[in-house]
């Protein structure tokens, strides 16, 4: 099993990987049932699509906070990051540069450091003032 953690705003995936059928768990669900819009489960797969390794590899995530757009973009840096141990590790036809030059152009290495910033003291919000009032 060889594991990795992912982040994107507030959200934080820990993700497992291991030789298998292709089952995808998060949270103990499936990932159909975990999120129940359709496009999401196939953005998690994206990464193990590339390579052809969504049907013989199980993957189980474990993911807490943000919202379900950055939850899916941290699973993804995650994925990316375990298959780049996995390929390393294990004996497979798979070349280690040809993977990671793979995963970085398609920017699913990259991890995006933008998060919300605070609200400040005597602002409305991060950066709104007050309206300014001449008279």
């Amino acid at each position: 099993m060889y594991y990795s953690v992912g982040k994107r705003k507030r959200s934080i995936a820990r993700v497992g990987i291991s030789p298998g059928c292709g089952v995808i768990k998060v949270n103990t669900f499936l990932v159909d049932d975990y999120y129940g819009h359709r496009i999401y489960p196939l953005l998690i797969k994206k990464p193990l699509e590339l390579f052809g390794l969504s049907s013989s590899l199980d993957v189980f995530i474990n993911i807490r906070g943000g919202g379900i757009s950055s939850q899916v973009s941290a699973v993804q840096h995650a994925i990316s990051k375990c298959l780049l141990l996995y390929v390393d590790k294990e004996d497979i036809n798979l070349n280690l540069t040809f993977v990671k030059s793979t995963l970085k152009n398609n920017n699913f290495l990259t991890r995006d450091a933008r998060i919300v910033e605070r609200k400040k003291v005597g602002f409305r919000k991060a950066r709104k003032k007050e309206q300014y009032s001449k008279r």
